[in-house]
């Protein structure tokens, strides 16, 4: 990824995604790949399954909501921006309220 190929990365990410055990590492790299290559169904696909591995984890639920608004899919974006706000206004992380 660090030189720009996005689409070789995302084919390694996505052998490693099928050696078990799940790695989250793994998830959020390959969904940022997906991203960059432009591979939105993927991506989403990836941080999906990283959100519940991970499901307080703002910053991989804020990645979800990109990849919902690349795709066009406008509830799911909608639902998981709504749950975000609900984490933000709960309070509890500097670095969420900041953001």
């Amino acid at each position: 990824m660090q030189g720009g190929n996005h689409g070789e990365a995302l084919k390694k990410f996505t052998e490693a995604l099928k050696l078990p055990p799940e790695d989250k590492k793994c998830l959020c790299y390959a969904g940022l790949a997906a991203y960059m290559a432009g591979d939105y169904n993927m991506a989403a696909r990836s941080w999906g399954e990283l959100l519940g591995l991970e499901p307080g984890d703002w910053k991989v639920r804020a990645k979800l909501i990109q990849a919902y608004q690349s795709l066009g899919d406008l509830k799911a974006r909608d639902k998981n921006r709504d749950i975000l706000l609900a984490m933000r206004r709960k309070g509890g992380d500097k670095e969420l309220a900041r953001a």
